[in-house]
């Protein structure tokens, strides 16, 4: 196939390094968005950070090898092909483990529709909500995001974040993290793999290391910024009992949940990070390509036989050997003399009658031209000039020496083979 040249392949080598190249910046940029994407690893733990540093290591990794597949492509070395090509699938083995982990993350055990209806305040299967999403370690993940953008939107002040929580909630027609008028304390201990220490206390917009804190009235969530209702608004003095939503923000928070209509914000929010990270997840498994089309390229040319390969025969004749290319004789020596006109041309032009005579004396060819054309011509030249300078009647001297000497060894030659004959 014509697809599997030896041109072809090495043109290919060296494309898809540069595009390897290319792609040593890409993993180096998208590791350093994982790694100092803290809210990604509060969701999803520390695979983020790991999946991040793999992705800066495979890129400083793919930096010098782009390099070396182009130097091994332009001038066939095989030791440097085995190199790279070794080094490339070595390249997509790891890139496919680190969008693999990146997307295994986001696949969560429950549906879209399940985890909507979970946030409602009467859901279809209270019990199977809490066991199977309610309790399990990816919803505090989630929890946890959104307790962070609460603490930087409130107590630091952060309007940006301010603004996507309040966005978030009008996106998902949602109040709060959890469905309203439904807390819960759970006993369960704190999720080894989220960023937080369950023993610190420095953390209170996270419930103090806990999974769950509630207000005094049953059900309710405990009082934060903006949202502290009494439980009777008809006693006096009032008692007020929390928040019916888990940490809101902005006017739904004014509205008491009554409904199916009411619903926390969970899975809006595990919707939209699971749409960013798995994005991201993709775009490597997608960048795969350019490192494996670049190891597949240097694997056909490294079975490539060179030019002047000879495979050794195991017949005669069943494998005619090669023999190793040998350049044409070329009087462009003797032409460029003639039409030169500045001192390198002349310096190049004398060269260039020196490798013509002795070519032609290795190969018993006959030279076209004689001493005396050479001789005429390079005294016109001369003449036509106001003298050469020392460099380029250096080269006019020596050139007449070698050629004067192959004459006369060709002719001593020519002498001696008429007296044996």
């Amino acid at each position: 196939m014509t697809l599997f040249r030896k041109d072809n392949l090495n043109q290919g080598v060296q494309l898809t390094n540069w595009f390897l190249g290319a792609l040593a910046f890409s993993n180096f940029v998208i590791g350093l968005i994982l790694v100092t994407r803290y809210h990604w690893r509060e969701a999803y733990g520390n695979v983020i950070n790991e999946a991040g540093a793999g992705l800066v290591f495979i890129a400083l990794l793919q930096a010098p090898m782009s390099c070396i597949g182009v130097y091994g492509g332009r001038n066939h070395n095989k030791l440097i092909l085995l190199i790279h090509t070794v080094a490339m699938a070595f390249n997509v083995f790891v890139m496919l483990l680190l969008g693999g982990l990146l997307l295994e993350i986001t696949q969560t055990g429950w549906s879209q529709d399940f985890a909507r209806d979970c946030m409602q305040v009467f859901p279809v299967d209270r019990d199977d909500c809490v066991r199977n999403y309610l309790n399990t370690d990816a919803f505090q993940g989630f929890k946890l995001v959104w307790l962070s953008y609460f603490h930087l939107a409130i107590d630091e002040r952060v309007d940006s974040y301010k603004q996507d929580l309040i966005e978030l909630q009008r996106a998902g027609s949602c109040c709060g993290f959890g469905p309203p008028l439904r807390c819960e304390v759970s006993k369960e201990l704190w999720p080894s793999n989220l960023p937080l220490d369950s023993t610190s206390t420095s953390n209170e917009w996270a419930y103090s290391g806990k999974r769950q804190e509630c207000g005094i009235e049953k059900g309710w969530y405990k009082a934060t910024y903006g949202c502290n209702r009494p439980v009777d608004p008809s006693i006096y003095p009032p008692v007020f009992g929390g928040c019916p939503y888990e940490y809101p923000l902005g006017e739904c928070s004014a509205e008491f949940p009554t409904d199916a209509s009411h619903v926390g914000c969970a899975e809006t929010l595990e919707m939209t990070m699971k749409g960013a990270v798995s994005d991201t997840a993709t775009i490597v498994l997608i960048m795969t390509t350019i490192p494996m089309l670049a190891g597949i390229c240097s694997c056909c040319l490294f079975f490539k036989r060179k030019d002047w390969d000879v495979l050794p025969e195991t017949y005669p004749g069943l494998i005619k050997r090669k023999e190793a290319p040998v350049d044409a004789i070329d009087e462009d020596g003797f032409l460029l003399l003639s039409v030169a006109e500045t001192a390198h041309e002349y310096i190049k032009a004398f060269n260039m009658c020196i490798r013509d005579a002795e070519q032609a004396q290795r190969t018993s060819s006959e030279r076209i031209w004689k001493m005396e054309d050479l001789l005429k011509v390079a005294h016109e030249k001369q003449n036509s000039e106001s003298g050469w300078p020392a460099e380029v009647d250096a080269a006019y001297k020596r050139c007449l020496k070698v050629v004067d000497q192959i004459d006369t060894d060709t002719a001593q030659t020519n002498l001696v083979n008429v007296a044996n004959d």
